[in-house]
C-alpha cells in the first residue's frame, strides 16, 4: 500500500505555507492494513464512512480537554449536518468557533456538487465575513473546501500538494483525494484547519 505525499499542484491558485508540520499518516497509532481492509469495508454505508471520520477527525481534533467538541446530527439553521466541530475558549469568556462542518456519504451515495450544496445550507448563520471549513466525504474520498460568507466566491476549493502547501482556488469544483492512498494530502489540509482555525465569537 503507497500512502502518497507526491506534490499535485492546481494551476493559478494561491497556496500559503503552514506554520507547524502535519501528523501523517491519518491515523499514526492504527496498523496501515488494516486501517485498508475497515475503509474499503465502510465505503458503501454512509454511517460507516462517518464512523471512519469519526475516528480521523477526534485523532486531529482531540476532544479530552474539551478544546475542541465534535457533535453529531447537530441541529443548526439549514439542518443536520453529520459532524459540527467547534473550537472552544473558556478564558477569559467562554468562546466558541465553528471550526469543521462534515457531511459523509456512501461510496455510492449523492455526489459532491449535492454534498457542497448541502455543506453550504448548513452555513445560514454565518455572519457576513466569517469564515468556517466544509469537508464532504463520499466512500473512501474526500474534498475540502474554506466558506466565508459574503464573498464574491464564497466557497473556495482546497487542495494540497502533499509537501506543506495548502492551496485555495475560487472554484467550487471538488478536488477528491483518497483517504488511503493520499494521507499526506488530506493530513496536510487538516493541518491548516487547525493552525487557522475561525476566531472565537
Amino acid at each position: 500500500m503507497i500512502l502518497s505525499r507526491s506534490p499535485i499542484i492546481p494551476d493559478h491558485c494561491v497556496f500559503q505555507k503552514m506554520a507547524l508540520p502535519a501528523v501523517f499518516p491519518l491515523l499514526p497509532t492504527a496498523d496501515q492494513n488494516h486501517y485498508l481492509t475497515l475503509v474499503t469495508a465502510s465505503a458503501p454505508a454512509e454511517g460507516l464512512v462517518n464512523g471512519i471520520w469519526n475516528s480521523i477527525l477526534s485523532a486531529r481534533f482531540p476532544t479530552g480537554q474539551l478544546a475542541w467538541t465534535i457533535n453529531p446530527e447537530y441541529g443548526i439553521v439549514g439542518g443536520f449536518p453529520d459532524f459540527l466541530i467547534i473550537r472552544q475558549r473558556f478564558a477569559p469568556n467562554h468562546g466558541q468557533a465553528w471550526t469543521i462542518i462534515f457531511e459523509g456519504k456512501s461510496s455510492t451515495g449523492d455526489n459532491y456538487e449535492h454534498i457542497l450544496t448541502q455543506l453550504v445550507g448548513y452555513t445560514a448563520s454565518l455572519a457576513n465575513g466569517q469564515f468556517t471549513y466544509l469537508i464532504g466525504a463520499r466512500g473512501r474520498t474526500c474534498g475540502f473546501w474554506r466558506y466565508t460568507k459574503g464573498n464574491a466566491h464564497p466557497d473556495q476549493q482546497m487542495s494540497s500538494d502533499g509537501a506543506g502547501h495548502v492551496y485555495f482556488k475560487d472554484l467550487s469544483a471538488v478536488a477528491q483525494y483518497d483517504i488511503v492512498t493520499q494521507q499526506g494530502q488530506i493530513s496536510d489540509m487538516l493541518q491548516w484547519i487547525i493552525n487557522h482555525s475561525p476566531p472565537f465569537v
